[in-house]
């Protein structure tokens, strides 16, 4: 789903709360960036809101709009939404408006483990696979270039 939209020329945004935010951040610095081989930059971008923006979201109760609102103002047909979350209970993912915008197309990482640290080592884990995967499709597997 994400080589299909990148081929496309659209774009991959992830979000996350906590640590799972901070692996939304560092799938989309792969992305941009590169993940092993020297490639070019692909295009992505992380929902995180910054102080003020949770500030005025909290002042007019819409904590559990953090990510759909930027989403909604930024994403347009054909890029994909990549959520990460450590429980089905935050209510700005799972219960919130974003799992309402998760189409067929959009990706969601959920690993079931009560270690949140297991959780955020299995959800880089995961990341870097994708990223991997995406880097083999795009620019073909660097490996058999020698």
């Amino acid at each position: 789903v994400m080589v299909d939209a990148l081929v496309n020329g659209h774009k991959i945004i992830s979000c996350g709360n906590g640590a799972s935010g901070a692996n939304a951040q560092i799938f989309v610095s792969k992305l941009l960036n590169r993940f092993d081989p020297e490639r070019p930059a692909l295009p992505a971008l992380a929902l995180a809101p910054d102080s003020i923006t949770l500030s005025a979201l909290a002042q007019d109760n819409r904590l559990t709009e953090s990510f759909s609102r930027p989403f909604l103002a930024i994403a347009q047909t054909g890029d994909v939404l990549v959520v990460l979350s450590a429980s089905a209970t935050a209510p700005n993912i799972i219960g919130g408006e974003i799992a309402r915008l998760l189409s067929e197309r959009d990706v969601l990482i959920q690993i079931p483990d009560h270690r949140s640290y297991r959780v955020h080592e299995a959800q880089l884990f995961t990341l870097h696979c994708c990223c991997a995967l995406i880097d083999t499709a795009l620019f073909g597997d660097p490996d058999l270039a020698y």
